[in-house]
């Protein structure tokens, strides 16, 4: 079964996130850097949603992440997502501080064995 990695972002942040972190990650995801501006603006609509009182520049509305601005390929369709590495983990299971995790981009990766058998050590 494929799966369409942004229709679940979308699904995910729609459910689960406020709709000014909604915003922040829209802003993210279309910027992959975002501006002191953005910043500014963010917290301006985190104050709004939880009922504190702001001065100046309140007309600023929240803009929901939609499927629609994330990237899309030469083709067309969007990319796929490929996890090519865990790193920078703080109490991840046995994973110790400053451990990675590295997968090659295409191919099968297994890490199996019983709780403690070592798998977290990578590959």
């Amino acid at each position: 079964m494929r799966i369409n990695i942004q229709d679940q972002i979308v699904d995910w942040a729609s459910k689960k996130l406020s709709r000014w972190q909604q915003d922040a990650l829209r802003r993210i995801i279309e910027q992959e850097l975002i501006s002191n501006k953005d910043i500014e603006e963010l917290l301006i609509l985190c104050k709004k949603e939880n009922g504190i009182e702001i001065k100046g520049n309140n007309k600023i509305q929240p803009k929901p992440l939609k499927v629609s601005p994330l990237k899309k390929g030469k083709n067309g369709s969007h990319p796929g997502v490929i996890l090519l590495a865990i790193k920078d983990v703080i109490d991840v299971n046995a994973l110790a501080p400053g451990q990675n995790l590295t997968f090659k981009p295409k191919g099968l990766i297994v890490i199996y064995g019983d709780n403690g058998a070592g798998k977290t050590k990578g590959n």
